[in-house]
């Protein structure tokens, strides 16, 4: 079974925003169709993590002198998906065909990321799903609803969409 579907990531800038703030920004695009939740979760996951890289090499291109230690902390609402990574669960063959290139390239970006320069550290976290009170995350969801109903990706300043 296909399904409409979308992901969105939300997350506070490294790097100041051109007009000088550093507002929490979000970006929504729409998957489709979508053959299991699981692989818009690792989607999901897989564009936190570009979206990680380039904000750390702005960051980076903006900094005079020594540069900070950074952790990245992506929060995601798929237990089941981040047991797999941590290698606690295993992926059924039919899904695992499916999944692979997201995979890898999840496994791509993760190194990437912890290699682009010393003092960097990647930590993946499940934040509770539905009936939860996380602003962020109830950001994301609406901002994943309006994509998958409008089919277009988009971006959102906080407090602005």
């Amino acid at each position: 079974m296909t399904a409409m579907a979308a992901t969105s990531v939300t997350y506070q800038p490294l790097a100041a925003l051109p007009n000088g703030s550093h507002t929490p920004v979000g970006l929504a695009w729409p998957v489709n169709p979508l053959y299991d939740i699981r692989l818009g979760e690792l989607i999901a996951l897989s564009e936190s993590l570009a979206v990680a890289t380039s904000q750390i090499a702005q960051f980076d291109n903006s900094q005079t002198g020594a540069r900070p230690a950074i952790v990245v902390r992506i929060f995601n609402d798929n237990m089941f998906n981040l047991e797999y990574l941590g290698g606690m669960r295993y992926l059924d063959d039919q899904f695992l065909a499916a999944a692979k290139p997201v995979l890898d390239l999840i496994a791509m970006q993760s190194w990437a990321i912890c290699h682009m320069r010393p003092g960097i550290e990647l930590e993946l976290h499940w934040i509770p799903g539905h009936g939860h009170q996380v602003e962020q995350h109830i950001w994301a969801d609406r901002l994943a609803k309006e994509a998958r109903n409008s089919g277009q990706p988009f971006s959102s300043l906080a407090g602005h969409n």
